[in-house]
């Protein structure tokens, strides 16, 4: 629940959508990769354990409205498997140096979220420095257990927008109701999902603000099944892009992203470090159902690349042969 309220502040009066499980996936096999400080930082980071995001992953891999996939993409064999204790990930050589290598992440990446997700990576993210892309996906759709029957247009926040509402007449649905907000669950037509709605009797940005992970479980324990409620919202679309370097940047996280931060010997020899880290979501809500994918990906690169010093004699020089400071010859090359 930390990283889940870290992230959708990060964004705040705007629309967002966001998968902190797709998140925690992606960052718990990259602390597979790591070791110490390194790896014991990664996991600080995204409030997680290794063991516990496998055992969450491998729960939500058993359910039919639910896809969850990992790909490592690298330019060397990595030095160990040091993600099959945990997590079920495929593994491809590529160039980084070759432009056509983004498009060939891109294209996992839609596969992997039905095309919901279709760029995430970028040409210019790649060069001779990287050393690994982790990319991990999400995918969801899942039908109205109860579809809504009726929809029209009508305002929505006082008259500021014109929207396509949706509308229903629930009977048995859960529902609760506080002096700070409403909260109804629909749930999906397996798997035992729900969609939660939260809808705060004072402005939404001060009730968000007053949210801990403490108090969304309070949330969810206080549904009860109710007679019969009147529901409509709208219909909606939404897709978000997060910098989660920016993100951890601002928590306090920057220096998992700095070159001291570079144990990462599960995985290589190099002096690697963690450079670069996005996530990208979309949802789509209508009277059917929800469809919704996520993706995130992180970049590991090198330190730096040693670029040795050019020394070619192509000019008169001198020369001494010697032991220590002691001279036996010394002369100068003039010409040929």
């Amino acid at each position: 629940m930390d990283l889940l309220l870290n992230l959708l502040r990060s964004e705040p009066s705007k629309n967002l959508v966001l998968s902190s499980i797709n998140v925690e996936h992606a960052f718990a096999i990259l602390a597979t990769a790591a070791a110490g400080k390194t790896r014991d930082e990664i996991l600080k980071m995204t409030s997680q354990e290794v063991a516990k995001t496998a055992q969450r992953v491998k729960s939500l891999e058993a359910l039919s409205t639910v896809q969850l996939d990992s790909k490592m993409f690298t330019c060397f064999k990595p030095k160990t498997d040091f993600w099959k204790a945990h997590f079920t990930a495929s593994h491809d050589y590529v160039d980084f140096t070759d432009p056509k290598t983004a498009d060939e992440i891109n294209s996992w990446i839609a596969k992997s979220t039905k095309n919901m997700i279709k760029k995430l990576v970028d040409a210019s993210d790649l060069d001779a420095l990287t050393r690994m892309i982790l990319v991990s996906a999400i995918f969801f759709k899942g039908s109205w257990q109860t579809p809504f029957r009726r929809t029209f247009e009508g305002k929505f926040d006082g008259g500021k927008h014109t929207v396509q509402y949706m509308r229903h007449n629930f009977k048995g649905v859960m529902y609760n109701q506080t002096g700070q907000f409403q909260a109804i669950s629909l749930p999906y037509s397996s798997d035992g999902l729900e969609m939660t709605v939260v809808l705060p009797k004072s402005d939404l940005l001060s009730f968000e603000t007053s949210l801990t992970g403490g108090k969304i479980k309070e949330v969810f324990a206080g549904l009860r099944k109710t007679r019969e409620v009147n529901f409509q919202m709208p219909k909606f679309a939404i897709e978000s892009e997060l910098d989660l370097k920016n993100i951890f940047e601002k928590l306090g996280f920057g220096h998992v992203f700095s070159s001291a931060m570079d144990d990462y010997s599960p995985l290589t020899d190099e002096s690697v470090f963690l450079s670069m880290a996005k996530h990208k979501a979309k949802i789509e809500v209508n009277e059917e159902g929800t469809v919704a994918a996520a993706a995130t990906v992180a970049k590991i690169m090198l330190k730096c690349m040693v670029i040795p010093e050019e020394f070619v004699c192509d000019r008169p020089f001198l020369y001494f042969i010697r032991k220590e400071d002691e001279v036996i010859f010394a002369g100068r090359f003039m010409q040929p």
